[in-house]
């Protein structure tokens, strides 16, 4: 994926930062095992505060911004809806 824009991720199963697809698979993986849907990972809300002029979301309490993780996906042309591979 050509367009990606890395990004700090801030959940209680995974946090770190996300430089590219496979980063963000892993963190879809990790929370798929605990029933998390894909759909809820992307309504990680942004923190009002940037973490090294790198965006940052999440479900910490001070990601209470009002920009979701999927509309910033969407403004920056990264596509975030990936299917997982069945095992």
């Amino acid at each position: 994926m050509g367009n990606w824009k890395k990004f700090w991720f801030e959940g209680n199963l995974y946090f770190g930062w996300v430089k590219s697809i496979d980063d963000w698979r892993k963190a879809v993986e990790i929370y798929g095992e605990h029933f998390t849907p894909l759909s809820r990972l992307l309504e990680a809300r942004e923190a009002p505060h940037e973490t090294n002029r790198y965006p940052k979301f999440g479900f910490a309490s001070e990601c209470c911004g009002k920009l979701t993780l999927g509309e910033w996906a969407k403004q920056n042309g990264m596509d975030l809806e990936i299917e997982l591979d069945d095992e």
